[in-house]
Order: structure tokens, then sequence, then C-alpha cells
């Protein structure tokens, strides 16, 4: 995890189930327990799936990806063709193609280019 801070939609815990036996009976008054949960280390934020609105997330990627090879004229320019193969080739990116909108793909072009600047 590059940057030292995490989107907070990338927070999230998976809930554990824990055994019940089904041949007691709880008094009326129980309360039920707090789900359990198990911690998710920072490590597996990278392999999150992502999809068509999370933006930053893709646009990170294809700075990652590409670097500084592209500028921001250069990014304004990328065909929306050639940018929905980039974003479909994106490791765990679960969009499809008939999901993307010109909108989302406005969208990239913007954080992708505010995702240069702050590493200039």
């Amino acid at each position: 995890m590059e940057g030292g801070f995490v989107d907070a939609r990338l927070i999230t815990l998976h809930k554990t189930t824990e055994p019940q036996n089904h041949k007691t009976t709880k008094p009326q008054n129980h309360i039920p327990t707090r789900p359990q949960f198990q911690q998710v280390s920072f490590k597996d934020f990278d392999n999150f799936p992502f999809g068509w609105a999370d933006h930053e997330d893709i646009a990170m990627a294809l700075y990652d990806r590409f670097g500084d090879e592209f500028g921001q004229g250069k990014i304004y320019r990328i065909r929306f063709t050639d940018l929905l193969e980039w974003i479909l080739e994106i490791p765990n990116f679960t969009g499809t193609k008939e999901g993307s909108t010109e909108e989302h793909l406005e969208q990239i072009q913007a954080k992708w280019v505010y995702e240069w600047r702050e590493n200039q």
C-alpha cells in the first residue's frame, strides 16, 4: 500500500459465523451476541475487487501501470476504446465492457490526471 492512507470503502471486515447448536432453545430474554469479525491486513488491500464506480482505484492502477509515460495532456487525448481496453486488463477489476459509460471513462481520466499530478 503506497502513500500511507487507505480509502475507507476498502476497509471491510469479513464476518465469520459461529457454530450454532440448533438443539438448544434460547431463553426468551436472550440478547443476541455481536457477530465475530476477522481482521484484514493492509497487504490484502491490493487484492480487493473493484468496479466501475471506483474511479480513483482504477486511476491509481493505470498510473501504476504507465507511470509518467502519460502526462496530463496525453491522458486527456487517450481514445476511450484504448482506455476501456486497459481498464478491463487491470487485475481484480470486476466491471464489464457493457457496464462502462462515457461518464465513468471521463471520471477515470480526471482521477488519473490527479494521480499523475500528485506524483510529480
